[in-house]
């Protein structure tokens, strides 16, 4: 893991989380509904806003959010109340993912909406998913939204579109800047690296006379799809589901760790 540049991007999160707490959270992952049916206690990571916290509260699970960014836990939290979580239900844990320790009593983990990426740009794919197994108990099942690659296909979501030219800035949302610390809308734009894995998407936050308020970026990396199955596999994951995405949308992995009820 390079700890400097994890920082880096820890820091880049809490200085967006005035700007992102006016952002609509994206739509739940398909696949969210199945794996909720048979959870207790859900734990989601990293969390950054809670993603999908209004789905927790509507199937009546135990909330574990969990990021590096207190700013971000912040969000979380108070999204959570407004969507229904009790208070005593909701529990929070301030760590970066690659330093993650046991998670007691979680059930189901969702890496959401191309998390992924951006931690697979920061250190090897195997280790990032075995440390997160390694958190949990047998039996225990874990919901992945990646931006993957295959055979001239490579998937997008709404913050990223690969048929989109590099360098090219577009705005992509408009926000109520009572909410979002002045800024009525964003902007954004993506680059590629030689290989066209490395991705890296620069936002901007503006008022509505068109003064930047606020910059910052994301690193990510694309993930061909047969290697996040073989990651998977290789450290010990077993697995169950898989939806093969479109242009618009994640590809979703389900998959368990052996062992215990399934």
């Amino acid at each position: 893991m390079n700890s400097a540049r994890a920082r880096w991007v820890v820091a880049g999160y809490g200085e967006r989380a005035a700007y992102v707490r006016a952002e609509q959270p994206p739509p739940p992952p398909k696949l969210l509904a199945h794996l909720l049916r048979r959870t207790a206690h859900v734990a989601e990571l990293p969390c950054g806003t809670g993603h999908f916290v209004l789905a927790y509260a509507q199937a009546g699970v135990e909330v574990t959010l969990l990021d590096a960014s207190a700013a971000m836990l912040q969000v979380a939290v108070e999204r959570a109340a407004t969507a229904g979580v009790p208070t005593e239900r909701t529990h929070i844990r301030r760590c970066l993912i690659q330093q993650l320790d046991r998670l007691p009593g979680v059930d189901a983990v969702v890496v959401p909406n191309a998390a992924l990426n951006q931690l697979a740009a920061q250190c090897p794919l195997t280790d990032i998913l075995a440390g997160i197994r390694a958190a949990l108990v047998p039996g225990s099942r874990i919901l992945l939204q990646a931006l993957c690659t295959r055979p001239g296909v490579t998937d997008g979501c709404a913050f990223y579109d690969p048929d989109l030219p590099d360098g090219a800035w577009r705005t992509d949302r408009r926000l109520d800047p009572a909410r979002a610390a002045g800024a009525a809308y964003r902007q954004r734009r993506q680059h590629h690296d030689a290989t066209g894995l490395a991705l890296r998407i620069d936002f901007a936050y503006l008022s509505a006379s068109g003064n930047r308020l606020h910059a910052t970026s994301v690193d990510l990396r694309l993930i061909p799809a047969a290697d996040l199955t073989d990651a998977l596999t290789a450290v010990g994951y077993r697995i169950i589901g898989k939806l093969t995405s479109t242009r618009s949308r994640f590809t979703e992995i389900l998959a368990a760790v052996p062992g215990g009820p399934q």
